[in-house]
């Protein structure tokens, strides 16, 4: 595991990554060094958020952790953060000049490869692999925190319906074209390799995916969205009004302050509903994930170890 030393150093002064019983679970030391890796990537994307003045927060499962246990929810292993569409973009731009090894910053912009339709930044020193992609790509996968962004959509039923059929569309053609199916579904993975010479590259760019994401970029009577739930069978369109977002606050999560929606108890009960203050074991939205804090990435190491 390669961290910042001085960040370690400030995790072994707190007795960090020992065991700890919080709220009724326990958190191993394994996980702790889950944390470890994810925090230390959340302090870089904190260092160039501010000095590039960009705005972000907390969302899902780090949002309901700050609120209810001031960090990470104890069974929770990921780190997600939403942006304004306007500062996402922004982030794009600087990005490749701001995060340096052991850090990678990813994208479909940056990354020919990347079948994602978000940002991911990743500590390429270790290993974070979802268990039903293990064998699938040869992107970097290292441990990672998630980075959406928030775009503007109609408040209007019927403007709304057409911008989720265009979207859906948009982001099943941009699958097919360049994700493939696990292994352990071969007729799929074989009918996806046909669809992806079939499609024309210029329908499934991301580009024009992205495009017709910020359709109503500017528009006021909004809600927003956090687009890249859209992706795959699972899909979950998850709206947002915007006046939630209009102002912020700054609470405790782990070592850090961190800004969240001032609306937060709206957000939070949009998404777990009202009772989101008692505490509920939810499986995490990724699903299983290989993880190894000691070990770098490799594609035939996994395959090996985990493909059964």
């Amino acid at each position: 595991m390669v961290i910042d030393q001085e960040f370690e150093k400030q995790l072994q002064s707190m007795h960090f990554f020992d065991e700890e019983n919080r709220d009724g679970y326990v958190v191993s030391k394994e996980l702790k060094k889950i944390w470890a890796v994810e925090l230390d990537l959340l302090r870089d994307f904190i260092r160039v958020c501010d000095q590039y003045n960009l705005r972000f927060y907390l969302d899902g499962g780090s949002l309901l952790g700050a609120i209810r246990h001031k960090g990470y929810i104890p069974w929770d292993d990921d780190i997600d953060i939403v942006m304004p569409r306007e500062d996402y973009d922004k982030l794009l731009q600087i990005a490749s000049d701001e995060f340096k090894a052991p850090y990678e910053f990813q994208s479909p912009y940056h990354m020919s490869n990347y079948p994602r339709s978000h940002v991911q930044i990743r500590n390429i020193t270790t290993t974070a692999v979802l268990s039903d992609e293990v064998g699938c790509y040869n992107f970097n996968q290292g441990i990672f925190i998630d980075i959406f962004p928030l775009d503007v959509v109609p408040d209007n039923t019927k403007a709304l319906n057409k911008y989720m059929r265009h979207t859906f569309i948009l982001s099943m053609l941009r699958r097919l074209k360049y994700h493939f199916f696990s292994n352990n579904h071969k007729f799929m993975r074989f009918a996806s390799h046909v669809l992806s010479v079939l499609i024309p590259k210029r329908v499934a760019s991301f580009e024009r995916y992205e495009k017709y994401c910020k359709k109503y970029s500017g528009l006021q009577d909004c809600l927003m969205e956090a687009f890249a739930f859209r992706e795959g069978v699972k899909s979950k369109l998850r709206y947002i009004h915007s006046e939630w977002y209009t102002d912020s606050i700054i609470v405790p999560f782990e070592m850090f302050n961190i800004t969240i929606p001032a609306g937060y108890n709206n957000v939070l009960t949009n998404m777990y509903g009202p009772n989101y203050m008692t505490p509920v074991k939810n499986p995490s939205y990724h699903g299983h994930v290989i993880f190894d804090t000691d070990k770098p990435y490799d594609s035939d190491r996994v395959v090996r170890e985990y493909k059964k």
